[in-house]
């Protein structure tokens, strides 16, 4: 089983942050899967940013997604074709 990382989640915003290399390594990101968090004692707040390979044990993979966009789709059409769903 693939061990899933930031890069693999639908809710990280992935960023290349100011004095990064071209090297796709070295790629941040922000985490927006929770409201941001605050930020010292002003009324200013920030998403966690966190490296593309950081992780968490809630991860929603894109391609989990993806796949189930793909499966919603087909199943609207199918039951818009049968008649089930008036347009």
């Amino acid at each position: 089983m693939k061990m899933l990382s930031c890069k693999d989640c639908v809710a990280w915003d992935c960023k290349t942050m100011e004095g990064d290399s071209k090297d796709d390594e070295k790629k941040y990101g922000k985490c927006r899967l929770k409201p941001p968090l605050r930020v010292g004692n002003h009324f200013e707040t920030a998403w966690p940013i966190t490296h593309r390979y950081d992780w968490c044990l809630e991860c929603i993979p894109k391609q989990l997604v993806k796949e189930a966009s793909v499966f919603l789709f087909m199943l609207i059409c199918k039951l818009s074709i049968s008649g089930c769903i008036l347009t």
